[in-house]
């Protein structure tokens, strides 16, 4: 009766599943299995989109620990909803933002065969979030998302995650090699690069003219909004993804502040001093080779520490540098 029960289960979900790929068309991102042997693509087919949705609910678990089934998590422009599915299956409340009906159809087939009470899908314009109508999220996804922005509108999308954000983001994108342009929105200024997008993104269909932010630039406005720290992820490594040059994936912590206690004098620096200059003079330390292993010799020679001209000798007393 129980291997009748499956068949009679296996068959029906295919079904629908089929009528859902008629309609909207076939899975193009996650092969999720929906039960039963029935997958949203096909049993045995894994690479690096699949890659991604494991290693992000590795990071999140592994910065949340055992909050995971208490926590709140935003996942915003989620496509067919991989990882919102993912995280859901893991016992977290999920609120899955997405603006292309297709999407939001897939994914909302996908949680009902899995039953995942604590996932929410919504269609939504994520330029239209409102933090006192969704609330506030311990984890923020924001994957593959602002570079299908303009400067406009990826600066206040970047506060606006800062204020819903008790615990963390993490932030997938594209990030410009260089600062060829650089623009003012509001009272921040920022440099990048325009570019022709031709992702049928958001409202619309048409192609698009987005803002391709700096890594400093990124980095800066993440602090100016309200994130205490930002960390870079390393590990776990996809090739597939690490071989982009132009790739950023980061957390963003957002903490408290923490007044100087060691060194009290640390009040007294000016912001600029925690701020990422957008072209630095790059160094090396002397164990890189022969070269500059010799000059570290001749630096010390002439009375030189080459462990203090790692860090500078920049400093401040009362508040004026010497």
């Amino acid at each position: 009766m129980e291997q009748h029960d499956s068949t009679e289960h296996r068959q029906a979900l295919e079904q629908a599943k089929q009528e859902v790929v008629e309609r909207f068309g076939p899975w193009q991102y996650y092969n999720i299995h929906l039960g039963d042997g029935v997958y949203t693509m096909e049993r045995g087919l894994v690479g690096p989109l699949e890659m991604r949705v494991q290693r992000m609910s590795q990071i999140v678990s592994d910065l949340l620990g055992d909050r995971l089934r208490d926590s709140r998590i935003l996942d915003l422009g989620a496509h067919e909803a991989g990882f919102a599915i993912d995280l859901a299956l893991r016992g977290a409340e999920v609120l899955a933002l997405e603006g292309r009906d297709k999407n939001v159809a897939k994914a909302k087939f996908a949680k009902e065969a899995l039953t995942l009470s604590r996932l929410s899908i919504q269609k939504g314009d994520v330029r239209d979030l409102d933090p006192a109508v969704v609330g506030h999220f311990d984890v923020v996804l924001c994957l593959g998302l602002l570079y299908h922005l303009d400067a406009s509108e990826a600066v206040p999308l970047l506060e606006k995650l800062a204020s819903l954000c008790s615990g963390f983001m993490v932030l997938e994108t594209v990030v410009s090699l260089s600062p060829k342009t650089r623009i003012t929105v509001g009272d921040k200024q920022v440099s990048g690069k325009h570019f022709r997008d031709p992702t049928k993104l958001l409202r619309g269909s048409q192609t698009r003219r987005s803002f391709v932010l700096t890594k400093p630039s990124l980095f800066n406005l993440l602090r100016a909004a309200g994130f205490s720290s930002v960390l870079e992820i390393r590990s776990p490594m996809i090739s597939e993804v690490a071989a982009y040059q132009d790739g950023a994936s980061l957390v963003a912590a957002k903490g408290k502040p923490l007044e100087p206690i060691s060194t009290p004098e640390l009040k007294a620096l000016p912001d600029e001093a925690w701020t990422w200059p957008e072209k630095a003079r790059r160094k090396v330390t002397p164990a890189q080779g022969t070269r500059h292993m010799l000059k570290a010799m001749i630096d010390r020679a002439r009375g030189k520490n080459p462990a203090l001209a790692m860090f500078g000798k920049r400093r401040l007393r009362a508040g004026s540098e010497r």
